[in-house]
This record gives C-alpha cells, structure tokens and sequence, in this order.
C-alpha cells in the first residue's frame, strides 16, 4: 500500500469531522514527525474544525465529547503539549490562569475574552501590532514573543 492510501484511510478515523480538516491534521502530524495515533488525529482535526481558534483543553475536551467520539482528558492534554513542542500550535496562557491553544501561524493574534463566560474571539490589527512592536524596541525589551488580550464583558453578558 502507498502512503498515499495510508493517509486517505486514516483521515477517515474522525468521523464527525470534514475531510479536509482529518486530511489537513494528518498531514501536520506527520510534517511533524509524529506519529498519527487515532487520538491525535481526532484532536488535532477537532482543532482545525474550530477554524484554529484559541482553545483550551477543556474546549477541546467539550468538543469530542459532544461529537461522541470520547478522547480521555490527560490524552488531549499530551497531544496539545506535543503539538506546541513541535510548533504546530502556539500555547498561551490566559488571564484565569489556564492554558489555550491556537494554530502557529507566524502572527500575533489579539484575543477578546469575556471574564464573566469565557468567550474568546481572535483578532489581528497589524497596525496594533506594529505599535505594540515600536514600543517593545523602544523601552529596549527583549522578547521572544507577545499577545494582546482584551478583558471585559460580552453582549451577552452584559444584557
């Protein structure tokens, strides 16, 4: 059997997901030399299916459970982890404390996030980014990278 039919058959292990996204997930996995466990596949694809969107484990974890299709917590919690090691996903940590994910795509994403729900929503400004960059030079700060995150109380919430 070729590789490619390898690929085709495992990218139709999670279930619940479109193609492309199963596709595009095993083909990250193995970009990056990891093995492409059933898990791995259903988690990372789920990811994608989020449009690659900040997410924690317990999102992620909410979203397989609700698709029935069941990944034990400290499963997503490794696969996570390894996928930021290998620079597929960007870990961040938010203002609870908690750590949330989204997909390593060279920019810096800005978050909104509603303390009272939780609700998250990515942003880019490439003005405020560069704003944020001209500061960073000017106060002579060394970083290896940053994020805005906006606080406040969703639409909502606030009702």
């Amino acid at each position: 059997m070729n590789s490619s039919s390898g690929i085709m058959r495992k990218a139709k292990a999670a279930d619940h997901l479109d193609f492309g996204e199963r596709y595009f997930a095993l083909a990250q996995l193995k970009h990056a030399g990891l093995a492409a466990t059933d898990s791995r596949l259903k988690v990372l694809a789920t990811f994608y299916s989020t449009n690659g969107s900040n997410q924690s484990i317990l999102d992620i974890y909410r979203t397989l459970q609700k698709n029935k299709t069941p990944v034990p917590f400290s499963t997503i919690y490794n696969a996570l982890s390894r996928f930021a090691e290998k620079g597929i996903l960007v870990a961040r940590m938010q203002i609870n404390g908690a750590k949330h994910y989204e997909v390593n795509g060279g920019d810096h994403p800005s978050h909104i996030v509603c303390y009272k729900c939780g609700q998250r929503s990515s942003f880019f400004n490439y003005q405020l980014m560069d704003a944020c960059k001209k500061q960073i030079q000017n106060l002579g700060v060394d970083t290896d990278e940053f994020s805005i995150s906006i606080n406040g109380i969703c639409k909502a919430c606030a009702v």
